[in-house]
């Protein structure tokens, strides 16, 4: 009898440590935890591709708390997350969904940020998600028809370069070249082994010429500064006498001048037409008056 209850009392606390282990597992794996000492954050994201309640949240690698809630907006979606309240976050900390394995597990990546100032947990933050294998496969796919269409024009192109390059005609053209090439290259060689005590000579005519006008130029310094100086006196004088006429011509546009007003005087002018009229009409008689019985003139003296 005694025995069967000692069997008893194993079984029980037996099963008893097991409950424990199981919950304390249960709770590991969920985040469940007892303790309210965590901090709740709101983030924003366009899209977070399969992340689900109770996946963890690290905090540069290192676990820090967990997906609490998911929430579903217009355009955008609201994870809310719960971290250790001891874990120092900046205000321009960098909140990122990546890829917990392979398998297709997702966990959300806090960078704390450098700025002196905290983060404010009352305000929704922005989070951006980095892609993962199943993004990438649809990226490809749709790519698929580009890649296609690329791969046939690069078949077509390589098809036109073989018929090109096997080509007798081609190949005849490359290899004249390549032939007047190597003809060139030696007569150059000829030349330049032919003519290099002219080469030589030239190199020597150039160094004394070059020597020759800084002899010159050092003898005759004061000579090129007066001549430079003579010279800059005659510019400046050409310009002010320009200048002048400028000024003259412009005061004769505008009849500032005695030829202004007899070039620009309409009154002058149209006296002027009118005499050249009546000396005209003068010339006219007089013309006449000699082809017929000569000049008569009809004078009163008084």
């Amino acid at each position: 009898m005694k025995d069967q209850r000692k069997t008893e009392i194993k079984v029980g606390i037996t099963v008893f440590l097991a409950l424990i282990v199981f919950l304390w597992i249960l709770g590991w794996a969920k985040n469940i935890t007892f303790n309210s000492d965590k901090t709740e954050l709101k983030i924003k994201f366009d899209n977070v591709a399969g992340l689900e309640i109770g996946d963890p949240v690290t905090v540069n690698g290192v676990r820090e708390g967990y997906v609490d809630d998911i929430r579903t907006e217009k355009n955008y979606v609201i994870v809310i997350l719960k971290i250790d309240k001891e874990t120092s976050l900046k205000q321009d900390a960098a909140f990122q969904i990546m890829m917990l394995d392979l398998m297709g597990g997702k966990k959300v990546e806090i960078y704390p940020g450098n700025s002196d100032k905290p983060l404010d947990p009352d305000q929704i933050h922005e989070g951006l998600f980095l892609g993962d294998i199943s993004t990438t496969m649809a990226l490809l796919g749709n790519l698929q028809s580009d890649l296609i269409h690329l791969i046939k024009e690069i078949k077509v192109t390589l098809a036109k370069l073989n018929n090109t390059v096997l080509n007798d005609n081609f190949t005849n053209k490359l290899t004249d070249l390549v032939n007047n090439l190597n003809y060139a290259a030696v007569n150059l060689n000829d030349f330049v082994t032919r003519n290099d005590s002219n080469f030589a000579k030239l190199i020597s005519n150039t160094v004394d010429i070059t020597d020759n006008v800084n002899t010159m130029l050092s003898e005759n310094r004061d000579s090129v500064k007066v001549f430079i100086n003579n010279a800059n006196l005659t510019l400046n004088e050409s310009k002010r006498l320009l200048n002048e006429l400028n000024s003259l011509l412009d005061e004769t546009r505008r009849s500032e001048n005695n030829l202004g007003k007899l070039l620009y005087d309409d009154k002058f002018m149209n006296e002027l037409k009118d005499t050249m009229t009546g000396l005209n009409k003068l010339i006219g008689i007089l013309e006449e008056q000699i082809q017929k019985e000569g000049i008569k003139v009809d004078a009163n003296i008084f």
